[in-house]
């Protein structure tokens, strides 16, 4: 999504333009059957309907792969992009290059904090940052309260740290909750035994925080396909 560089964070309700990778590149960067190109039509039908512009990225990018959100730009600045569960994966020299080659389309240079994170761990509305435990984890030459501090500097008023859903190697928060508006935030319900002490945390956490939200379960499920 396209972030504004000012104090105030924006919501991604309130952007009128996003970045889609081409899903003709997905073979260039996965040896995967996956065929995308029905889900990005309606996608961008969905996109259109509702007024909102769509910039896409080709090969000729050199997007570092079709996840955007995690590598990209995040409330205006760039994170340092290690992802654990995808060691060796993504040299630092292909990371710089797909982050040059984004930063001249949408011409503006991002700076790169001191903080390892993925752009999918990082769910707002404008006010209220909440991440995963994984980023205190990926983070451990950081306290706490510095990694707090750090991303209270992108102009969010408060941060919550959420526990990682159970056997999750990637640890981002946007698998287990989102802000649809400022006062309104879906969250899985987590419907069986497997996730009942992980729910009992997560809500407790969720509710401690003060959010100022309306908290509403969102139907979920787990499949091994």
């Amino acid at each position: 999504m396209f972030d504004s560089l000012t104090q105030s964070p924006v919501p991604d309700w309130q952007k009128p333009k996003v970045i889609l990778a081409d899903p003709a590149i997905w073979r260039e960067y996965r040896t995967s059957n996956c065929d995308l190109r029905p889900v990005y039509s309606d996608l961008l039908a969905a996109l259109d309907a509702l007024g909102v512009e769509c910039d896409l990225l080709t090969s000729a990018d050199d997007p570092l792969d079709i996840w955007i959100r995690d590598w990209g730009f995040v409330v205006g600045s760039y994170f340092r992009y290690k992802p654990t569960y995808a060691k060796g994966v993504y040299p630092l020299k292909l990371v710089e290059k797909a982050r040059r080659m984004l930063d001249q389309r949408v011409a503006c240079s991002r700076p790169t904090l001191p903080l390892i994170l993925d752009g999918g761990n990082l769910i707002h509305n404008g006010r209220t940052a909440i991440l995963t435990e994984k980023v205190l984890r990926d983070n451990r030459t950081k306290d706490r309260a510095e990694v707090e501090r750090t991303i209270l500097s992108l102009g969010f008023e408060q941060v919550v740290f959420i526990p990682v859903e159970p056997d999750d190697n990637v640890g981002h928060a946007d698998g287990i909750l989102k802000f649809v508006s400022e006062d309104l935030l879906f969250v899985n319900d987590y419907i069986g035994g497997h996730f009942v002490d992980y729910k009992k945390r997560l809500m407790r956490n969720l509710e401690n925080a003060g959010l100022g939200a309306r908290i509403v379960p969102f139907p979920w499920y787990s499949t091994s396909k």
